[in-house]
Formats: structure tokens, sequence, C-alpha cells
């Protein structure tokens, strides 16, 4: 992952929250009875899918959520998120992949990528979390896709969760749709409509050693700053 545009990429790990996130300081939670826990957020309290003027990121995710963080603030590098479109939900791993970091801005005011410190997972996150065995599945709820997803992703977690990209299309009511994970599939949902789940993701800094752990809820990874850096 790049740090800046056009910077050098390095080896990071890139970390997603198990389960939902929520909180009460930003003002912007919202009831959902669907979703777990019972309340989520829209992505946007206007008619617009631009991700760094979105009040889901700058005043919840690199807001609240950032600010709560403490010490865990040293481990995390600030990261480019590209925010690629395109008006469909029928993609494939690798398909999804390449949208997001494609060059096409729905309007001039969508930047192509952005640098925060937290962002959300991508459609490909979700879609690669599938596995080899289905890289070249194309996972859309217009497909009735979602129990194949359900049943292979660990990324699942019976919720609905925006992810971070925008989608070119609007709803029949004219207002902006970005892409979400929608009864385990992907699907686009409307951005001042539906108040989803949000799954706080970021990178490591390189400089972030494992240090012991397998990982699970019993033994989870633990790491450590490389001190040399």
């Amino acid at each position: 992952t790049q740090s800046e545009v056009g910077g050098e990429y390095e080896n990071r790990v890139k970390l997603i929250k198990a389960n939902y996130y929520t909180e009460n300081e930003s003002g912007l939670r919202r009831e959902n009875s669907e979703l777990q826990g019972g309340y989520g957020y829209i992505y946007n309290n206007t008619n617009s899918n631009v991700w760094s003027t979105a009040q889901v990121n700058t005043q919840v995710l690199n807001g609240v959520y950032w600010n709560h963080l403490g010490d865990y603030q040293n481990y995390i590098a600030p990261s480019v998120w590209y925010l690629g479109s395109n008006s469909g939900s029928g993609n494939t791993s690798e398909q999804w992949y390449n949208v997001e970091r494609n060059k096409f801005q729905i309007t001039s005011a969508h930047s192509i990528s952005s640098i925060s410190y937290i962002g959300l997972m991508y459609p490909s996150d979700y879609a690669l979390s599938m596995g080899v065995d289905y890289k070249d599945s194309v996972f859309d709820y217009n497909k009735n896709q979602g129990s194949i997803c359900k049943e292979n992703t660990w990324l699942y977690n019976d919720t609905y969760d925006f992810t971070i990209n925008p989608k070119t299309t609007k709803a029949s009511s004219g207002t902006y749709v970005v892409t979400a994970i929608y009864e385990g599939a992907i699907a686009g949902n409307i951005v001042l409509v539906y108040a989803y789940s949000i799954r706080p993701t970021f990178y490591l800094k390189a400089s972030v050693l494992y240090k012991n752990g397998n990982g699970s809820i019993e033994n989870p990874y633990r790491i450590s700053m490389n001190e040399q850096n």
C-alpha cells in the first residue's frame, strides 16, 4: 500500500474490524432494527457519495474512532484509499480490484483517491475473502449470490456493511449510491436513507512486527514496534 499518492509501495498489514462499530459522540448514529446492535450510520447527511467529505469518514472514523485509539495510533499509517467506481455490482474479485483503482471520476468533486488513517473495506476485500475457489465468481445481490457468500467468507458478520467506494448510478429518487454488503452479497445502497454498519479499516505501519499469538480469540496476535525504525 501507499502512504502518499505516487509514493513507493510498502508491504503492510491491513486490518478490518471483526464486528460493527458504534458510538454516541458524533450524533450521526441512526436506528436500524435489521442491524446487529440496532444502530448504524448513513454514509453522508447530504445527497453525496463523495468520501472525502462524507460525515462517516470525517466525523466518525477519522474523528471519534481515531481519537479514541490512544497509543494505538502509533501503529497505524496514513494510507491512500482508492475511490474508483462503476455502475454495477456484478464483478469478480479481480474486476472489483481494478474498478476501485480506475481513473474515472463521477463528478469533479469525486477524487480518485484519498489519504487518511481510517477507511472502510473495499468490495474487493469482501470478494477476495471467499478464497481462490471463488475467484471467478460474481458476488452480486441481484444474482441471488448472498447465500454463497455467507457460507464461504470470513468477513460476513450477519449485518449490512457500507464499503468505501461510490457508484456512478443514482437511485430512482435521485439520491447517490455507494457499494455495500447486503444479505451477504455486494449491492448498492443510498447514502441518505439506509443506516448501515461500518467496520473501521486501516493499515499497520511497515515497522510493526509480529510478536506472538495464533490469531484466535483465546490467543490473539500480539504486535510490537521495530525500535530500530
